[in-house]
Formats: C-alpha cells, sequence, structure tokens
C-alpha cells in the first residue's frame, strides 16, 4: 500500500519555531519559510489538489488527523489565508515530534465518457532530508493498525476529493447549460411546446437535446461536455451548434402545427433514442466514480423526466407493448437525479466537515437506480457473447 520513495523536506534552523510561530515578531518569516518549502516539496504531485480547488493539507495525515484539521483545532480564530499558511508550520511540527506523515497523491485521467477520472494514490510517508547520506532510511513498512488508519483516512478523503470534483462538474454543467439555452432557442418560440406537454425551462433545453440526438446524430457529449461545446481546435464546433438551433426550431415548428398523430410518431422515435444513450457507471460506493459523472447524471435525468412528460401527452398512440418498454426506460433515466443527488449530498457534507455518507438521504434510492442499471448492462452482454457464440 506504502508508495516506495518517501517525500523530503529540507531543514532550516526556522522550523525550531514552527511550535507556536505567532508567538514571536517574525512570524511571517517563519510561516513563509515552512510555506515555501513544503510548497517546493509537492510541487510535482499536488497540481491536481489545485485544480479542485481542495487544500493539499486535507490529504496530509498525521495518523488519525489531517493537518489541515490539526491546524483548525489548534488556531480556531485566525483568517483563512492566515491559516493556510500555518498549516505547513503545523507540517513541520508534527515531523519535529516525530510523528509518521503520510499524503495522499491524486491522478488525474481523462475518461471517454465524461470528464476526468480522480484516483486516490497510495499514500507517501513524508519525512525530513537526512542530514548524511548514511541517515537514509530503507522504506519502513505499514503495520496491520497503520494501515487501517491509513485506509480510513483515504475513504475519508474520497468524500473531500468528490466534492470538489462535484463543484467543478456543477460549474461546467451550469456553462454548459446556458449556452445550450442560448444555442437552441434564440429567436425561437418556445410556447409551441407546451403541445408536447413541455412548459418547464429545464424540460425545454432536455427535450430539445434528445430531438436533436434522434434525428440529428449528436451525442450527449456534442450537447454537455465542455470539451465538445466550448472547444475551440475543433472545425465542426459551430457546426453543432447550427445543427442544435436548426434542431430546436423545427421542433418547435412542429409542436406549433402538427397533428397528434405526428407528434406521436416523433415522441416514439425520440423512445426508441433512449435505448441509445449509455447508461453512466454509477457504482455508490465508488465516490470518486460518482463525482466524475455528476454531469452525465443530470443530463439523463433531465431528458428521462422530460421525455416522461411527452409520452403521457400523446400516450394514446402509442402501441401497449412498446410503451411500457420505452416508459421504463425514461424512468430509469430520470431517477439518475437520485445519483446527482447523491453527489450534492457529498458536498454538503464535506462542507460541514463530515465524511460519513452512508446515511445521507438519497443513498438508498441511488443505489437502486446503481442496481438496476448493472443487471441491464449485464443482460446486454450476455445477449451480445450469445450472438457472437452463434455466429462462430
Amino acid at each position: 500500500m506504502l508508495s516506495q520513495e518517501p517525500l523530503f523536506l529540507p531543514y532550516d534552523p526556522l522550523f525550531e519555531y514552527c511550535d507556536s510561530p505567532l508567538e514571536r515578531e517574525d512570524a511571517d518569516r517563519i510561516i513563509n519559510a515552512a510555506s515555501f518549502a513544503v510548497k517546493a516539496m509537492l510541487k510535482k504531485i499536488d497540481k491536481t489538489y489545485v485544480k479542485l480547488k481542495l487544500p493539499v493539507f486535507e490529504a496530509v495525515f498525521s495518523i488519525k488527523k489531517s493537518i489541515a484539521d490539526i491546524c483548525r483545532q489548534k488556531y480556531p480564530n485566525v483568517s483563512h489565508t492566515r491559516l493556510k499558511g500555518l498549516m505547513s508550520c503545523v507540517l513541520i511540527d508534527e515531523l519535529k515530534k516525530g510523528k509518521r506523515i503520510f499524503f495522499f497523491p491524486i491522478r488525474e485521467e481523462e475518461r471517454e465518457s465524461f470528464g476526468s477520472e480522480y484516483v486516490i494514490l497510495s499514500p507517501v510517508q513524508i519525512k525530513f532530508f537526512p542530514k548524511k547520506e548514511s541517515e537514509k532510511e530503507t522504506v519502513q513498512k505499514l503495520n496491520p493498525v497503520l494501515s487501517f488508519i491509513l485506509n480510513k483516512k483515504r475513504k475519508n478523503l474520497s468524500v473531500k476529493v468528490g466534492a470538489a470534483a462535484v463543484k467543478l462538474s456543477q460549474n461546467e454543467l451550469a456553462f454548459v447549460t446556458r449556452f445550450n439555452e442560448e444555442t437552441f432557442f434564440k429567436n425561437v418560440p418556445i410556447r409551441p411546446f407546451s403541445n408536447f406537454g413541455i412548459t418547464e425551462k429545464r424540460d425545454l433545453s432536455a427535450f430539445t437535446a434528445l430531438y436533436t440526438i434522434t434525428f440529428y446524430g449528436l451525442s450527449l457529449r456534442d450537447i454537455y461536455t465542455v470539451d465538445e461545446v466550448f472547444s475551440f481546435s475543433s472545425s465542426d464546433i459551430r457546426g453543432k451548434d447550427d445543427v442544435k438551433h436548426h434542431a430546436a426550431s423545427e421542433l418547435s415548428h412542429t409542436a406549433e402545427t402538427s397533428d397528434l398523430r405526428k407528434k406521436a410518431d416523433i415522441v416514439y422515435k425520440m423512445g426508441e433514442a433512449l435505448f441509445g444513450l449509455p447508461l453512466p457507471e454509477s457504482d455508490t460506493e465508488k465516490l470518486l466514480v460518482l463525482a466524475e459523472n455528476y454531469v452525465f447524471y443530470s443530463a439523463v435525468s433531465d431528458i428521462g423526466t422530460a421525455y416522461l412528460k411527452a409520452l403521457e401527452t400523446v400516450l394514446l398512440k402509442f402501441p401497449q407493448n412498446l410503451k411500457s418498454d420505452i416508459m421504463e426506460r425514461a424512468r430509469l433515466l430520470s431517477d439518475h437525479r437520485y445519483l446527482s443527488e447523491l453527489c450534492e449530498e457529498m458536498t454538503a457534507l464535506a462542507a460541514a466537515g463530515k465524511t460519513n455518507i452512508t446515511k445521507v438521504k438519497s443513498r438508498k434510492k441511488a443505489a437502486s437506480v446503481s442496481r438496476k442499471t448493472r443487471r441491464i448492462k449485464t443482460s446486454a452482454v450476455k445477449t451480445e457473447n450469445k450472438g457472437a457464440g452463434n455466429n462462430v
């Protein structure tokens, strides 16, 4: 579990005063020296924490507590800015006391579907740099008790990292949502959409997105990811924007001028397209996976919810056997809102300084959605394998 190479912190005589720097006249000098040394030590492996806007000291542990928690308890009345500097002093003071200090790095990997994948790596021990070459130690093995503690800290850290990742995703979703609304509906009448049972702003974008996916071949990535929506390197970004606007204009015109039979036919074809939307990974035990898929959960949930409203409006025109299948898939997509809610509750939990996510409100319903999704995926794989076997 332990990384092979420890991180070494060069010693500075000013570190002798890290136990109580605020009691000295040269407090700024002590804090700056500590901050500079720690920042230099971590500069190659803390970039992901910077991106997530998560204090790196939340991931540095002195046995049972993070350096961030120790610092907040020791200095409850200092400003946020001052506290950040003091955390380096607390880290150094813990080392001076002989405590074993560990840091959990994070690796960020790009995903094929949505966003980035954040992986909490094995802990790295932090030590003072030895004064003599002969003092260098071999890597100390972890005893069972320490291994148990670090595993627990890793799980707690995953809530904080997940919450930070969700916040980034929420910002990205807000940008994409505003952009899509402007792209879809600029100079497009939206009142006719009520003929499909679509009246709320959020439903308008989601229903139009599904129409664009169904009849114009765009993907969820094309509509809901920042890279696809805002990229300046792709030559077809503007073309996709034109497609979105054309699709919304066409749907508005159809809603206003077509009879119920034509509307029912459109909704039926859109229902078929629901089965082509990939179901996101949703294991509720993997908090970072949940956080990484927040935008996806929100997108498919909005699409499923909007579609159910349209389905109810034209329900009588659907064959009964197909209606139930389509409705079941739409409900499953709509229920992905519980996964979104679980992500949002994770951010609230972290903001309150808590890490026990087992009892949050949406967890049971989110787990139910996860189980249904896994059954569908397992069934699809078995069907594919059976088909491949028949072709041999």
